[in-house]
Parts: C-alpha cells; sequence; structure tokens
C-alpha cells in the first residue's frame, strides 16, 4: 500500500479515536489492522547496547564516574557509527556542570555494654545515610537518645547527642533543633512509587538534601529494636562517609536533519545514568532503567537513519546525563534548545520491557496532539496503552515546564519491579522481556515512518 494511502488511513484512525473518547459503553470497539509498515525494529540490535551498557565496566553509570564517561563515549561512537550528526556544542557531546558522589561508607554496629558486636546492620536494608548537601562525614561509638514523636525539642538538650527520633521523613528535614546534635536516627516508611504503590524502603539516592546535622533513616523495624535498648548499656558505632564534588558530565546528543529546511522537530530521549555503586560494592546495572530506554532509542536512530533522504522533519536523538540527581541534564537542555515549540513532538523513554508490566504514558496528554496520535496507532494495532497521573519523575518534566505541549513519556509499569527492582543491583538482564521491548520499538517505528518519513 502507498504511504499517500497509509498516511490517510492513520489520519481517519485519528479522528475515529477522538470521536469515540467520550463513549461510555465497554464493549470493546472494533479496530482495522494496520498496514504491515516498509521498516522494523531490530530488537537482536537493541538487545546488543542493552547488554553493552549493563556490563561491569561501566559500574552503574552514576554521572560523574568514570563509568558514566564510558557508556556516553559508546553512545558518541555509535552515533558517530550510524551516520548522525552532532547536536551537542562538542561533537555529540553536550557538556554541563553538577554535583555528585565521591565516595561513600556506610557501616553501622550494635555494641554491647563490653564493647562487643551485638549486631551488624545492612545499609539499604536497616538504614541509608542521608545525602547531606553539606556533605556526611561521622565516626563516633556512642549512646544514644530516644526523642518522642511529641517532645518540645526545644526543651531538650541535643548538643553533640546520638539521636533516635521517632518520627517519620517527612518533617526531619526541616528541624532546624537539631542542628546541635551529632547524629540523628529516624525512622523511614516506604513511600509512593509511580502507579502510587510503595517502593522499597530504602532506594539508592544520588540526590542531596539540606539537613541541619549528619542523618541516618532507619527501618521502623530497626527503630523498635533500638528502642527498646535504650539507656541499657548500648553503643552506636557509626563511620559513614558521603562526600559530594563537583563535576562536568555531557549529554549525548545527534541528529538526523530533514534533507529540506524545516522547523517540524522530533525529540526521541532516554537517560543513561543511573545509580552507580553500592557501599558494599554491588553494581546497579539498571537494565529497565534505563539502558533499555536507551537501546531503545539508539535502535530507532538506526531505523531512520537508513531513511535519512526522506525526512520531512528533523529528528534529534538525546541521551540525557544527570536524571537520577534531580532531572539535570535534561534541564540543561531545555534550557538550551532553539527550536518552536509548537512544532516540536518530544517522546521520553524511562523504565522499559520490566518483565510482567503493562504499558503507560505519562505527560501533559490533555494538551499533546502526539498523545492521540500514538495512542491511535497503538489502538489499532491491538496494543494496550494506558493514560495515567503525571508524576513529573522523568525527563519529560522540564520540557512540561518550559512550555512545550507535545511531550509523552512511555514507560512498562510494573508494581513488582518497583517493589523488588527499581534502583537496586538486580535491575539486570534477567528481568528484561524482549517482547516488550520489541513491540514497543515497533510501535514508535511505526509512528515515526508515518509521521517523519516521505515517498515509497
Amino acid at each position: 500500500m502507498g504511504r499517500t494511502r497509509l498516511m490517510k488511513l492513520f489520519a481517519f484512525l485519528l479522528l475515529c479515536s477522538v470521536a469515540f473518547a467520550g463513549c461510555k459503553s465497554e464493549q470493546p470497539q472494533p479496530h482495522a489492522q494496520l498496514p504491515e509498515t516498509a521498516l522494523q525494529f531490530d530488537v537482536d540490535q537493541a538487545l546488543v547496547h542493552l547488554d553493552e551498557l549493563t556490563q561491569d565496566r561501566y559500574t552503574g553509570r552514576m554521572a560523574g564516574t568514570e563509568g558514566n564517561m564510558l557508556a556516553a563515549e559508546y553512545l558518541a561512537d555509535t552515533f558517530g557509527e550510524l551516520g548522525l550528526q552532532s547536536f551537542g556544542e562538542d561533537g555529540f557531546y553536550q557538556w554541563y556542570n553538577q554535583n555528585t558522589i565521591a565516595s561513600t561508607i556506610a557501616e553501622l554496629e550494635l555494641l554491647n555494654s563490653d564493647g562487643r558486636i551485638e549486631r551488624t546492620f545492612k545499609c539499604r536494608q536497616d538504614f541509608l545515610p542521608v545525602n547531606r548537601s553539606s556533605g556526611l562525614s561521622v565516626d563516633l561509638t556512642d549512646p544514644w537518645m530516644l526523642v518522642g514523636a511529641e517532645t518540645n525539642l526545644a526543651g531538650v538538650n541535643l548538643d553533640s547527642k546520638v539521636v533516635l527520633w521517632d518520627r517519620m521523613h517527612d518533617t526531619i528535614h526541616s528541624e532546624t533543633a537539631f542542628s546541635q546534635a551529632k547524629l540523628v536516627l529516624y525512622s523511614r516508611e516506604r513511600t509512593g512509587g509511580y502507579g502510587n504503590g510503595p517502593v522499597p524502603l530504602f532506594l539508592t539516592s544520588t540526590r542531596f538534601r539540606e539537613t541541619p546535622t549528619d542523618m541516618v533513616a532507619i527501618s521502623p523495624e530497626t527503630f523498635l529494636y533500638l528502642s527498646g535498648l535504650t539507656g541499657k548499656g548500648y553503643e552506636l558505632r557509626a563511620k559513614l562517609k558521603v562526600e559530594q564534588v563537583a563535576v562536568r558530565v555531557p549529554n549525548v546528543l545527534g541528529l538526523l536533519p530533514a534533507p529540506e529546511q524545516t522547523e517540524q522537530t522530533v525529540i526521541i530521549a532516554a537517560h543513561f545514568d543511573h545509580m552507580g555503586t553500592d557501599p558494599d560494592g554491588s553494581i546497579n546495572r539498571g537494565a529497565s532503567d534505563n539502558a533499555a530506554g536507551v537501546a531503545l532509542m539508539t535502535e530507532l536512530a538506526r531505523v531512520l537513519a537508513d531513511q535519512r533522504d526522506s525526512l520531512t522533519c528533523n529528528v534529534v536523538f538525546a541521551a540525557f546525563n544527570g536524571e537520577e540527581h534531580g532531572l539535570l541534564g535534561s534541564s540543561y537542555f531545555v534550557e538550551q534548545l532553539k527550536v518552536d515549540k509548537d512544532k516540536c513532538r518530544i517522546i521520553v523513554l524511562d523504565v522499559v520491557a520490566c518483565r510482567d508490566s503493562r504499558l503507560v504514558a505519562q505527560g501533559a496528554l490533555s494538551r499533546a496532539t502526539l498523545w492521540d496520535e500514538i495512542k491511535a496507532l497503538a489502538d489499532d494495532t491491538g496494543m494496550t496503552l494506558t493514560a495515567v497521573d503525571d508524576t513529573g519523575r522523568s525527563d519529560h518534566a522540564p520540557f512540561i515546564r518550559a512550555g512545550y505541549n507535545n511531550v509523552v513519556w512511555l514507560m512498562h509499569f510494573s508494581q513488582g519491579y518497583f517493589d523488588r527492582y527499581y534502583h537496586t543491583p538486580e535491575d539486570t538482564l534477567d528481568i528484561i522481556d524482549s517482547e516488550l521491548l520489541s513491540s514497543l520499538g515497533q510501535l514508535l517505528t511505526n509512528y515515526l515512518e508515518l509521521y517523519c518519513l516521505t515517498g515509497g
């Protein structure tokens, strides 16, 4: 079937999706079968990139580390091999400044009255140091005092004390009364995840907080254990260090320009940084978050690179850095971006292809024609794609804040993933579903063929 006829069918399907948007019937609407497109997403090629980015030498790809720079070099080399043009200020690199964690020590032990180790607490299971903006450095052996949740802190002498505080983390970071304490341990509950369900108690974190003193979050079980031993001759031995350093890191940006000048632009983005290594040396490989998203984006670049002479819009491939530190790379990219906001479509890929998951979309969907187009195409191919409430927790958010309307974040959501694998060393190739990677890749290949190509 010719492409003109294919485009007419796509427009008809989009019109139908709008027309039936208010229909309350629970009966599924029949869909015409979308003709097979000429371009094919090669999942095996994507898996090569995915496997590469999760190797030991990248050490979890945390921004500012040697492993992160190796990953950036791999992506820049790949963009070059595909024939993409540079879109950065230094070849494929767009450099910016941020802070990152240089080193972490996390040791916490309970000593009995004889000075012997009664219990060794496990980082990320029993406790987690708080990444203090001014740096955290603790080396002590001291008893502790218990401060109840309703205690008037103004009437308590906390000077140079180790404090066990019966409060949750939503208020403790702003409690200036703790500024004279030597160390504060506070109870932390499970928090809400992307689907409003709980996520693991202690996630590896690369973000920094303003706190009045050095702090450690502990599990409710650890809090109850320690509170029962208060005043009974026990001491805590803590050796904790979180060092913050300023670094210069790159986004990696490639461009496939349309052969004829146009202001129409599509940006396909995925962050390549992850969480680095844990204090015990375990590597957070970030297969689903977000090596899979980067691998999918890179394979889309290969598909379109072979069709560059037929492009009707400029296509930018953006591998963002610093997402885990607070969307830093994408924020810098958006600040520097010079395109017509009304003629730009942005597709963000983050947390992709984890097994037993479903495809969902976030973003400013109510005003995004991009969402309507992708949703119509998914419906026609029988793929389930659901809109969910926007959390603002990925690289789509800086675009929306800057006034871009056509912004969609696609992810594979699974509560099981967030319960067990998210930001842990268990996010490995073993949890990747290649069929999910392939189906999403082909959906976006079909969309790009319909929207970005002519002729054929």
